[in-house]
Protein backbone atom coordinates (compact mmCIF):
# COMPACT_ATOMS: atom_id res chain seq x y z
CA UNK A 1 0.00 0.00 0.00
CA UNK A 2 1.87 2.93 -0.81
CA UNK A 3 1.32 6.40 0.84
CA UNK A 4 1.53 9.92 0.22
CA UNK A 5 3.03 12.83 2.51
CA UNK A 6 -0.36 13.98 3.76
CA UNK A 7 -0.99 10.64 5.65
CA UNK A 8 2.75 10.56 6.27
CA UNK A 9 2.53 14.04 8.17
CA UNK A 10 -1.62 12.50 9.20
CA UNK A 11 0.22 9.24 11.53
CA UNK A 12 3.07 11.45 12.95
CA UNK A 13 0.68 13.92 14.36
CA UNK A 14 -1.06 11.03 16.04
CA UNK A 15 2.22 9.32 17.86
CA UNK A 16 2.86 12.84 19.00
CA UNK A 17 1.57 15.42 21.25
CA UNK A 18 1.45 17.78 18.06
CA UNK A 19 -1.73 19.26 17.75
CA UNK A 20 -1.44 20.32 13.89
CA UNK A 21 2.33 20.20 11.81
CA UNK A 22 2.60 22.77 9.35
CA UNK A 23 2.25 21.10 6.04
CA UNK A 24 5.09 22.55 4.28
CA UNK A 25 7.49 22.09 7.03
CA UNK A 26 6.53 18.63 7.31
CA UNK A 27 6.86 17.50 3.76
CA UNK A 28 10.55 19.64 3.47
CA UNK A 29 11.13 17.11 6.87
CA UNK A 30 10.28 13.78 5.06
CA UNK A 31 12.24 15.42 1.49
CA UNK A 32 15.47 14.94 4.49
CA UNK A 33 14.32 12.29 6.01
CA UNK A 34 14.18 10.40 2.08
CA UNK A 35 17.61 11.87 1.28
CA UNK A 36 18.62 10.46 4.47
CA UNK A 37 17.25 6.80 4.07
CA UNK A 38 18.45 6.55 0.71
CA UNK A 39 21.93 7.81 1.89
CA UNK A 40 22.66 5.45 4.15
CA UNK A 41 20.50 2.65 2.27
CA UNK A 42 21.16 3.54 -1.29
CA UNK A 43 18.66 0.06 -2.45
CA UNK A 44 15.93 2.18 -0.85
CA UNK A 45 16.62 4.75 -4.09
CA UNK A 46 15.62 3.64 -7.58
CA UNK A 47 17.63 1.39 -9.42
CA UNK A 48 18.77 2.25 -13.21
CA UNK A 49 20.48 1.36 -15.86
CA UNK A 50 22.19 3.83 -18.22
CA UNK A 51 24.51 3.57 -21.44
CA UNK A 52 27.70 6.66 -20.83
CA UNK A 53 30.12 7.54 -23.15
CA UNK A 54 33.43 9.05 -21.51
CA UNK A 55 35.42 11.66 -22.86
CA UNK A 56 37.90 10.76 -19.45
CA UNK A 57 36.65 13.97 -17.90
CA UNK A 58 34.21 13.64 -14.68
CA UNK A 59 30.82 13.89 -15.14
CA UNK A 60 27.26 13.49 -13.44
CA UNK A 61 25.08 10.67 -14.64
CA UNK A 62 21.01 11.64 -16.25
CA UNK A 63 20.31 11.26 -11.80
CA UNK A 64 22.08 11.97 -8.59
CA UNK A 65 23.91 8.81 -8.14
CA UNK A 66 23.62 6.82 -4.62
CA UNK A 67 25.81 4.07 -5.10
CA UNK A 68 27.10 1.97 -8.30
CA UNK A 69 26.07 -1.36 -8.93
CA UNK A 70 28.11 -2.17 -11.46
CA UNK A 71 30.07 -0.34 -14.40
CA UNK A 72 30.98 -2.27 -17.69
CA UNK A 73 32.66 -1.44 -20.52
CA UNK A 74 31.72 -1.93 -23.77
CA UNK A 75 33.77 -4.36 -24.60
CA UNK A 76 32.37 -6.52 -21.54
CA UNK A 77 35.31 -5.92 -18.82
CA UNK A 78 33.71 -5.11 -15.77
CA UNK A 79 35.44 -1.99 -14.28
CA UNK A 80 36.50 -2.48 -10.52
CA UNK A 81 35.43 0.15 -7.99
CA UNK A 82 38.81 2.67 -6.58
CA UNK A 83 40.79 1.51 -9.04
CA UNK A 84 39.29 1.50 -12.66
CA UNK A 85 36.59 4.83 -11.63
CA UNK A 86 36.38 7.50 -9.39
CA UNK A 87 33.18 9.06 -7.45
CA UNK A 88 33.48 12.59 -6.99
CA UNK A 89 31.70 14.25 -3.53
CA UNK A 90 29.50 15.90 -5.76
CA UNK A 91 28.33 13.06 -7.76
CA UNK A 92 30.30 13.24 -11.02
CA UNK A 93 31.81 9.99 -12.49
CA UNK A 94 35.37 10.12 -13.78
CA UNK A 95 36.02 7.16 -16.08
CA UNK A 96 38.45 6.46 -19.01
CA UNK A 97 37.51 7.52 -22.41
CA UNK A 98 34.91 4.75 -23.73
CA UNK A 99 31.39 3.63 -23.67
CA UNK A 100 30.01 1.38 -21.02
CA UNK A 101 26.72 0.65 -19.09
CA UNK A 102 26.41 1.46 -15.63
CA UNK A 103 23.81 0.20 -13.17
CA UNK A 104 23.21 2.22 -10.14
CA UNK A 105 20.89 3.44 -7.44
CA UNK A 106 19.45 6.97 -7.40
CA UNK A 107 17.88 9.30 -5.33
CA UNK A 108 14.68 10.12 -6.12
CA UNK A 109 13.66 13.22 -7.63
CA UNK A 110 12.25 15.41 -4.71
CA UNK A 111 11.98 18.79 -6.19
CA UNK A 112 8.59 18.88 -7.49
CA UNK A 113 7.07 16.74 -4.70
CA UNK A 114 3.21 17.98 -3.19
CA UNK A 115 1.87 16.53 -0.34
CA UNK A 116 -0.61 14.48 -2.17
CA UNK A 117 2.32 12.76 -4.41
CA UNK A 118 3.29 9.38 -3.01
CA UNK A 119 6.49 8.52 -1.46
CA UNK A 120 9.32 7.43 -3.87
CA UNK A 121 10.43 4.74 -1.42
CA UNK A 122 9.89 0.93 -1.06
CA UNK A 123 6.85 0.42 1.46
CA UNK A 124 9.22 -0.25 4.60
CA UNK A 125 11.13 2.52 3.94
CA UNK A 126 7.96 4.94 3.65
CA UNK A 127 6.71 3.18 7.26
CA UNK A 128 9.64 4.94 9.18
CA UNK A 129 9.10 8.67 7.81
CA UNK A 130 6.27 9.29 10.78
CA UNK A 131 9.02 9.07 13.15
CA UNK A 132 11.79 10.60 11.34
CA UNK A 133 9.30 13.28 10.58
CA UNK A 134 8.14 13.16 14.44
CA UNK A 135 11.83 13.38 15.62
CA UNK A 136 12.41 16.34 13.84
CA UNK A 137 9.21 18.10 14.79
CA UNK A 138 9.65 17.45 18.08
CA UNK A 139 13.22 17.83 18.42
CA UNK A 140 12.62 21.25 16.47
CA UNK A 141 9.74 22.49 19.54
CA UNK A 142 11.58 20.58 22.86
CA UNK A 143 15.62 20.20 21.29
CA UNK A 144 17.44 17.51 20.59
CA UNK A 145 18.09 16.26 24.19
CA UNK A 146 14.45 15.86 25.20
CA UNK A 147 13.58 11.86 25.91
CA UNK A 148 10.93 12.32 23.39
CA UNK A 149 12.90 13.52 20.18
CA UNK A 150 15.64 10.58 21.48
CA UNK A 151 12.32 7.87 21.29
CA UNK A 152 11.73 9.02 18.05
CA UNK A 153 14.80 9.27 16.48
CA UNK A 154 15.16 5.89 17.99
CA UNK A 155 12.51 4.01 16.46
CA UNK A 156 13.43 6.07 12.76
CA UNK A 157 16.63 3.97 12.81
CA UNK A 158 15.05 0.76 13.99
CA UNK A 159 12.14 0.63 11.27
CA UNK A 160 14.99 1.70 8.62
CA UNK A 161 17.14 -1.52 9.81
CA UNK A 162 13.81 -3.95 9.73
CA UNK A 163 13.32 -2.42 6.32
CA UNK A 164 17.06 -3.42 5.40
CA UNK A 165 16.81 -6.94 6.74
CA UNK A 166 13.58 -7.37 4.94
CA UNK A 167 15.15 -6.02 1.61
CA UNK A 168 17.87 -8.27 2.33
CA UNK A 169 16.25 -11.22 2.58
CA UNK A 170 14.29 -10.65 -0.33
CA UNK A 171 16.84 -10.26 -2.64
CA UNK A 172 19.31 -13.27 -1.36
CA UNK A 173 19.20 -16.18 -3.70
CA UNK A 174 16.85 -18.97 -2.83
CA UNK A 175 18.44 -22.33 -1.89
CA UNK A 176 17.09 -25.28 -4.07
CA UNK A 177 16.34 -28.50 -2.68
CA UNK A 178 18.91 -31.09 -2.75
CA UNK A 179 17.94 -33.83 -5.63
CA UNK A 180 17.37 -37.73 -5.48
CA UNK A 181 19.57 -40.03 -7.37
CA UNK A 182 17.88 -43.03 -8.13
Amino acid sequence: MSRNFKQIRFDAQGSTSIEQMDSDMALEFCKTGIIDIVKTYPNAGERLSEGYVSDGEPKKLKRQLARVISIVKENGHVLSPNTDYEIWTDGRLSLPQGKYQIEYYAFPELSDLIETDEVPLPEMFTEALPHFLSYKYHGRLEGEADTRTSYYAEMYNEMCLEAKHFYAAQQKPKRMPPTRRI
